[in-house]
């Protein structure tokens, strides 16, 4: 199973949107959404669920009090068909009304050296945020460790959408 869950607790209610498209297992290997559930599954705790040779893009409401939202790739684990693999893109989050506190977080799946290979040809590559940032808008992020929850020394109040992650770990560790 892959996951990823995007805070949404800081936002009044509003509104979403995403792309995706699921090459899997009709039936059985899901992309699943959820809403204040990310402990949900193939078969229970979802918004909405996808399998099979399939693409579109989804639109949901975002209660007021809404915490998470999460998406999943979940399989059964008996068969493989198609690519065995889910996509979504093009996250759009917009608050009622149009405004928010400006504050979010996004959480990832891990990523480092056991990972190599499936990127750039180095233990660490290159991490490229793909987000439209409105010409009045501040955009203002830092790189947290996975262990402690908190920012990484160096890696706090980034303002551009792409960091080099080939970093040496004993300039940045405490």
């Amino acid at each position: 199973m892959t996951a990823l869950t995007l805070d949404v607790s800081t936002i009044p209610a509003g509104s979403g949107t995403f792309r995706y498209q699921v090459s899997s297992e009709g039936g059985f290997d899901y992309l699943v959404f959820c809403i204040d559930n990310p402990g949900c599954s193939r078969t229970t705790g979802f918004n909405q669920r996808w399998a099979g040779i399939t693409s579109g893009t989804h639109t949901f409401n975002i209660p007021a009090t809404a915490q998470t939202l999460t998406w999943k790739y979940t399989k059964d684990g008996s068969v493989n068909s198609g690519q065995d693999t889910a996509w979504i893109d093009d996250i759009i989050i917009t608050p009622t009304g149009g405004a928010g506190n400006g504050e979010g977080s996004w959480t990832s799946p891990a990523f480092g050296p056991q990972l190599s290979g499936q990127g750039e040809p180095r233990p660490y590559g290159m991490m490229y945020l793909d987000a439209y940032i409105p010409p009045d808008a501040d955009f203002e992020w830092s790189l947290m460790d996975a262990a402690t929850g908190l920012p990484i020394p160096g890696f706090e109040g980034l303002t551009g959408v792409m960091l080099d992650l080939g970093v040496r770990l004993s300039c940045h560790t405490r």
